[in-house]
């Protein structure tokens, strides 16, 4: 790599060199490039100061891929060097903690708004003092790393260490309770995944006696695989911006009667879009089980348990144009208005070994009647 130094005037602005051994990286190999993404990944680089000597060579660097190399910290001033890094990549690392980026005795500033930590053996909770100065990170991503917790996400004086924070992902570590303040700090979040998690049971976003939310402007909730047993004990509260949720892959045999509904029976996710439940080993659903979802237009059910679909059984769920029931083969008998809703567009319903030659399990000359509009049926 030592070639680039003698490069001048080139409009070279990506460098790849990933899956190279770059045991011998020199700080003025990138001196007269300006780039905005480099890419140093799978090698075994294991000193940053290689690249970011006293002063800094890559001062127009925008997004730097570090993935799966020998490095164990980052050096102090490092936004020094990188003053406008947005997305950094450390995916594979071995920190142990959270990575020290901020400190006391450096001033600079920084524009990182994605962090990449998957899998990098962090254990601890952050602090604040490592994170004091990313007050623009709008995406952290922690899966599979070794946190029994949700991390504090507060300071010492109550407010957030990422004020910007949209999304964040924590799936596949070993969280496996969610006390009520879990999510605490988070007002700006948007995106949360907790998937592969051992859950149990569903977590509880309110605070305040149920009249005020954590995370206000939640919309998307990826819950599947978190061996969440039942939902007769709580409801999703103080979620009324959510629009997708993702329950897929746990042991959910009914969804109780009016889940969705709150007690004066007005829904609890108002603007839900889009509702997945597939793979599931549910047995029986009914209209009352989808009643106040009438925002939602995207529903899963496929590789679930169900044997029968009844009359108006989609009815309740005034917008729904995207029905899946595939891979279903315990389904033997479909209602004749089964499919009663104007608004369905797409009907999924494949794999299911459903015998339509039996004539007595389902009514071939009205089941579409009511659903006039289906325009693709799979």
């Amino acid at each position: 790599p030592d070639m680039f130094k003698y490069v001048y005037n080139t409009q070279l602005r990506t460098l790849n060199l990933a899956w190279n051994q770059l045991s011998n990286l020199q700080p003025d190999m990138f001196e007269n490039l300006k780039l905005t993404a480099l890419d140093l990944g799978f090698s075994r680089l294991n000193d940053l100061r290689k690249i970011c000597p006293k002063h800094s060579l890559l001062t127009s660097l925008i997004r730097l891929s570090l993935q799966s190399t020998k490095l164990t910290n980052i050096p102090k001033r490092f936004f020094t060097c990188f003053p406008n890094l947005k997305k950094l990549h450390l995916e594979e690392n071995k920190f142990d903690s959270f990575p020290k980026f901020c400190d006391t005795w450096s001033n600079s500033t920084n524009n990182l708004q994605e962090l990449y930590l998957g899998n990098t053996g962090i254990d601890r909770n952050i602090t604040s003092i490592n994170t004091s100065c990313l007050k623009n990170l709008t995406l952290l991503k922690l899966d599979r790393n070794k946190l029994y917790r949700v991390p504090n996400f507060c300071n010492s004086k109550g407010s957030a260490i990422f004020p910007r924070l949209k999304q964040l992902y924590l799936q596949k570590t070993f969280i496996s309770s969610l006390p009520k303040n879990s999510f605490r700090c988070l007002s700006s979040l948007q995106v949360l995944d907790l998937r592969n998690n051992l859950l149990l049971r569903l977590p509880n976003f309110c605070k305040k006696n149920n009249t005020f939310s954590y995370t206000p402007n939640l919309a998307t909730l990826y819950l599947s695989n978190t061996s969440i047993v039942t939902l007769n004990y709580h409801k999703l509260r103080c979620l009324e911006n959510l629009k997708d949720l993702d329950l897929r892959s746990n042991f959910l045999r009914s969804i109780p009667p009016l889940w969705f509904c709150n007690e004066l029976n007005n829904s609890l996710i108002p603007i839900l879009r889009k509702l997945d439940l597939s793979s599931n080993p549910i047995e029986l659903i009914s209209s009352e089980n989808f009643r106040c979802l009438s925002s939602v237009e995207i529903l899963r059910l496929t590789s679930t348990s169900i044997s029968k679909l009844g009359d108006n059984l989609f009815s309740t769920i005034g917008s729904l144009q995207d029905l899946e029931i595939g891979y279903t083969t315990s389904l033997k008998r479909i209602s004749k208005h089964a499919c009663n809703v104007s608004s369905l567009s797409t009907l999924t319903f494949s794999f299911n070994n459903f015998n339509f030659e039996d004539v007595s399990n389902y009514f071939p000359d009205q089941l579409f009647n009511l659903c006039e509009n289906v325009s693709t049926l799979i």
